[in-house]
């Protein structure tokens, strides 16, 4: 992929992948209470069009509370999807899901043992879905809902850092296709 950055990414581009610096006190959220948009977290992507299939190897050090590593397709700060690598509040390495339209709704998913996972999103008309594996190969089910995300999106990768100082943010095997899987649910 193409990436552009953006909200001031800085980044180093290695053999397989990038190496993102999350800014301290970096989000993309809006408040599901409140309706307070926070959207200073830096990241990387390129426009896309139409369906997709979205993967990458991701790990950080979890360092602090929401640090998180991310897929995202967004189309404004307050209609996007991220798929997330996250530091939950028990300290806990986990795969979390956070959809806006409007507010974020937010939901932790799988505890992961250790410090890497695959994310996959993958997109077919107004459907995304997110699945996570442990070895790249073989996909677990993780969420799939409606969207309102408008055909073109910006597709990408974010490092968050909400509550934390920042960090060096990992993303690796980064793969692209501009189609859907056949069986959505289960990303293959």
């Amino acid at each position: 992929m193409n990436f552009t950055p953006f909200n001031g990414a800085e980044f180093t581009r290695l053999d397989n992948g990038y190496l993102l610096t999350a800014k301290p006190a970096s989000d993309l959220v809006v408040d599901p209470l409140s309706g307070t948009v926070v959207s200073n977290a830096v990241y990387l992507a390129e426009e896309v069009t139409g369906d997709f299939t979205f993967s990458a190897k991701v790990s950080h050090e979890f360092l602090s509370t929401y640090d998180a590593c991310c897929l995202l397709a967004y189309a404004n700060d307050t209609l996007w999807s991220k798929a997330c690598f996250e530091c939950t509040e028990e300290g806990e390495s986990a795969v979390v899901t956070v959809m806006t339209n409007g507010r974020s709704d937010d939901a932790n998913s799988v505890r992961i043992a250790g410090k890497t996972v695959w994310l996959q999103m993958c997109r077919s008309d107004q459907t995304v879905s997110v699945q996570y594996s442990e070895d790249g190969t073989n996909w677990t089910f993780v969420r799939i809902l409606a969207t309102e995300l408008p055909k073109t999106v910006r597709l990408g990768i974010l490092a968050q850092s909400p509550v934390g100082e920042g960090g060096s943010f990992r993303f690796e095997e980064i793969r692209f296709a501009d189609s859907a899987p056949a069986n959505m649910r289960f990303g293959r």
